[in-house]
C-alpha cells in the first residue's frame, strides 16, 4: 500500500482564506487526498512531494477557490497518458515541467512559488490568468525554457525577473501582460525574441536586449511601452533614446507607445516596420502628436505602421513623390480626419490620388528645402533664390520647413509665418538680428525640434502694425 500523509490547516482569515498543506508521495493521486468540502473551500495550499500532470489538472479545474499555490518542494515527473492536463488526449509530459495549459483560464489563482528544477514552463501554461500578481522561482533556478503563450493575458503581473538561465522565451510568451511595469532584462543566454513576444504590455517601463539576441520576428515589441536598450556589442539590432533599429539604423523596427510628442525619423533610414509585421513600427503611439519621415524612407512594411496612432495632429512626408504603400490600413485608427499631412511644395495632387495617403482630409504643401534651387509656396510668398549669407530675409507667411543649416544676415518672421527645423542637427544662424512679429491674429513661429539657432545681434518680438508692411522693405522674401 502506498503512503499517504495529508495534513490539513484550516483558518478563517479576514479575507477567508483556507489554509491547507499536502505531502503527495506517490505522482498523480492528489485528488484522492482532499474531501470534497476541501477541494471547494481551499484556497491556499502548499503542496510537498512529486506530482505529475495529472495533478496539475486537479488543481485547475477541481480547486474553483484556489488562489494561493506553494509548489516550491515538489518534483515534477513525467506522465503520459490522457488524464494530464490536455485532458482526453494521450500526451507525453516531461519531467520537470510545468505542463501546457496547466492552469489556463485559472481566474482564481493569484501567487504561486514553482521549485527550482523546473526547466521547463509549458506553452499556454498560464494563459490568462488574469488574477495572477506573483510567480516565484525557488533559487537557484534551473528554468531554461518559457513556452508559446505561456503568460499571455496575464494582465495583473507587476514584475517578472527572467531567471539567467533562460534561454528561449516563447511567442506571445507574455503578450497583453498589460500590467506589467518593471523593467525586464533578457538573460544573455537568450538569441531569439520570438512573435508578439511583448506585445501590449502598455505600461512596461523598460527592456534591455542583450547582444546574444540575433533575431528578433515581427511583432516582438508591438503595441509596447517599454523603452528599448540593445547592447553596444549587439551584432544585428541597435537603439536611440530607447527606439529599436537595426544595426544600420536603416530599419525603423519598433517606436514604443511611451515616446510623446514630436518625433523625427532619423534620415538613415530607409525603412519603417520588418516584412510580415501586422502592426508595426508606430502601432499605438498615441502619445506622438507629430511625426517628420525624411526623404530617405522608401519602404513603409506592413498593415498598420501609424495605426492607432489617435494623438497624431501633424504628419511630415519628405518625399516629393509619395512611398508606395501597398496596405490600406496603414493609417488605421490615426485620426487621418483631422491629422494634417504636410508634403513637399508641388506634391499634393500626388499624395492626394495615392492611397493610403488620399485618406489624409488635409493635405498641406509646407516644402522641406534641401539647399538648392528657388522656393515658393503660397500668394503671400513671392519666388526668391535661396539665401546667402548676406541676405537680409524676410518670411511674410506660410511654413518653411528646413532639414539642413542655413547662414542669413538679419531674420524677420511675420505673423502667422512659421519656419521648423526638421531634426536637431538642422540650425540657422543670424549673423544680425532675430525679429519676431505680431499683431491681433498671432505672432510669428519657430520651432526647432532640438535643432539651433544662433543669433549675434539681438533677438526681440516686435508688435506688427497694421499698414506699416514689412520692417525691413530691403529684405527679401524668401
Amino acid at each position: 500500500m502506498p503512503l499517504f500523509l495529508i495534513c490539513f490547516c484550516f483558518s478563517l482569515t479576514i479575507q477567508a482564506q483556507t489554509q491547507g498543506f499536502a505531502f503527495c508521495q506517490t505522482p498523480g493521486s492528489l485528488s484522492t487526498l482532499l474531501t470534497a468540502s476541501e477541494k471547494s473551500s481551499v484556497t491556499d495550499l502548499i503542496v510537498n512531494g512529486s506530482i505529475n500532470a495529472c495533478d496539475f489538472q486537479f488543481l485547475r479545474d477541481s480547486m474553483p477557490l484556489l488562489s494561493y499555490l506553494d509548489i516550491s518542494n515538489t518534483t515534477i515527473v513525467s506522465y503520459t497518458g490522457f488524464m494530464g492536463t490536455s485532458f482526453g488526449q494521450i500526451v507525453t509530459y516531461p519531467d520537470n515541467t510545468v505542463p501546457e495549459i496547466a492552469f489556463i483560464n485559472k481566474t482564481t489563482l493569484i501567487s504561486i512559488t514553482l521549485p527550482s528544477t523546473v526547466t521547463t514552463i509549458g506553452d499556454n501554461a498560464f494563459y490568462n490568468c488574469n488574477k495572477l500578481y506573483t510567480v516565484s522561482f525557488t533559487s537557484p533556478s534551473s528554468l531554461t525554457s518559457i513556452g508559446n503563450y505561456a503568460f499571455k493575458k496575464c494582465s495583473t503581473i507587476l514584475s517578472f525577473t527572467i531567471p539567467s538561465t533562460v534561454n528561449f522565451i516563447g511567442e506571445s510568451a507574455f503578450s497583453e501582460c498589460s500590467g506589467m511595469y518593471y523593467a525586464i532584462t533578457i538573460p544573455s543566454s537568450v538569441t531569439e525574441i520570438n512573435t508578439n513576444t511583448f506585445y501590449g504590455c502598455t505600461y512596461l517601463s523598460s527592456i534591455t536586449i542583450p547582444s546574444s539576441v540575433t533575431t528578433i520576428d515581427e511583432d516582438a515589441f508591438a503595441n509596447c511601452s517599454a523603452l528599448l536598450t540593445v547592447d553596444a556589442n549587439n551584432p544585428n539590432y541597435s537603439s536611440i533614446n530607447g527606439v529599436l533599429f537595426d544595426k544600420n539604423k536603416t530599419t525603423l523596427i519598433q517606436c514604443p507607445t511611451s515616446i510623446s510628442g514630436r518625433y523625427v525619423i532619423p534620415s538613415t533610414v530607409t525603412t519603417l516596420s520588418i516584412p510580415n509585421d501586422y502592426y508595426g513600427a508606430f502601432y499605438g503611439c498615441k502619445n506622438l502628436t507629430s511625426i517628420v519621415i525624411p526623404s530617405s524612407v522608401t519602404t513603409i512594411n506592413n498593415n498598420q505602421t501609424f495605426g492607432n496612432c489617435s494623438g497624431l495632429k501633424t504628419l511630415y512626408a519628405s518625399a516629393s513623390s509619395p512611398i508606395s504603400i501597398s496596405s490600406l490600413g496603414t493609417f488605421n485608427g490615426a485620426s487621418t480626419s483631422t491629422c494634417v499631412l504636410h508634403v513637399p511644395y508641388g506634391s499634393k495632387n500626388a499624395y492626394s490620388k495615392s492611397k493610403p495617403w488620399s485618406y489624409f482630409s488635409n493635405i498641406v504643401e509646407a516644402s522641406v528645402w534641401n539647399g538648392t534651387g528657388v522656393y515658393t509656396n503660397s500668394s503671400n510668398w513671392s519666388s526668391a533664390s535661396v539665401p546667402a549669407s548676406g541676405d537680409d530675409v524676410v518670411v511674410a507667411g506660410g511654413e518653411l520647413a528646413i532639414d539642413q543649416s542655413i547662414t542669413v544676415n538679419n531674420l524677420t518672421i511675420d505673423p502667422g509665418a512659421k519656419i521648423t527645423l526638421q531634426s536637431w542637427w538642422n540650425s540657422i544662424t543670424v549673423l544680425g538680428n532675430l525679429t519676431i512679429l505680431s499683431n491681433s491674429s498671432g505672432t510669428g513661429t519657430f520651432i526647432d525640434n532640438g535643432g539651433t539657432i544662433n543669433v549675434s545681434g539681438t533677438t526681440t518680438v516686435q508688435q506688427y502694425l497694421t499698414g506699416a508692411g514689412n520692417t525691413n522693405p530691403n529684405g527679401r522674401y524668401w
